[in-house]
């Protein structure tokens, strides 16, 4: 019936849970989930002709959904119509006033993607969008420290490729990136990454 969210003690042990129910239209796989701004941020692929089906059909919106960290519901869930985006395995955080989604432009089988930044006030109107890699999937790990942002994304074919973190300026222009895995071409897949900053070091977690 919906997405479960749930919340866990420091010994991993479930202290609470609630159910974010989905529609028809919502793609109920690679949701974004983010804590930013002081709230949980959720987020899924919406179409209205896409349907449940494995095939991604246009118009695609991201529906968003926010909650504190009591899982109540925070707002009212939106649909962002105002500009078409894949919110589908992306990253959001809250910085500068604004809202930013990094997610890939597309997720077809056997072609690369780029990868945007879509920006959003406070209120969640659209304001513009920044393109960050000319192939980028998966960008579901993202960090802000002292003026720079770190995104953590999939390179390479849908189904084959490597884990890439960028490193952005607040401005959103790239000041380096580095390589985290080492596949060839058709030897393996590095996927949904994930990024946390703890001190002076990025941990970066991937599917294999």
């Amino acid at each position: 019936p919906g997405w479960l969210l749930a919340k866990f003690g420091g010994e991993l042990n479930n202290i609470g849970e609630t159910t974010i129910k989905h529609t028809q239209y919502d793609r109920a796989n690679d949701m974004v989930l983010n804590y930013t701004n002081g709230k949980l941020h959720m987020m899924s692929l919406y179409g209205e002709s896409m349907g449940m089906s494995p095939e991604i059909v246009g118009p695609i919106y991201g529906h968003h959904f926010t909650y504190d960290t009591d899982l109540k519901p925070a707002q009212t869930d939106n649909i962002l119509k105002d500009v078409e985006f894949m919110a589908w395995g992306g990253s959001i955080i809250h910085q500068g006033g604004e809202f930013h989604v990094i997610t890939a432009d597309g997720t077809t089988n056997n072609q690369t993607s780029p990868l945007s930044a879509h920006h959003f006030d406070s209120d969640w109107v659209y304001s513009g969008t920044t393109k960050l890699a000319d192939n980028g999937q998966w960008s579901q790990g993202v960090v802000y420290d002292d003026g720079l942002y770190y995104v953590a994304y999939h390179a390479g074919d849908h189904s084959q490729g490597n884990v890439v973190v960028a490193v952005y300026d607040e401005n959103w222009k790239q000041v380096t990136s580095v390589q985290v895995t080492q596949h060839a071409p058709g030897k393996g897949n590095a996927f949904r990454p994930w990024l946390i900053k703890v001190g002076s070091k990025l941990y970066v977690s991937y599917d294999d």
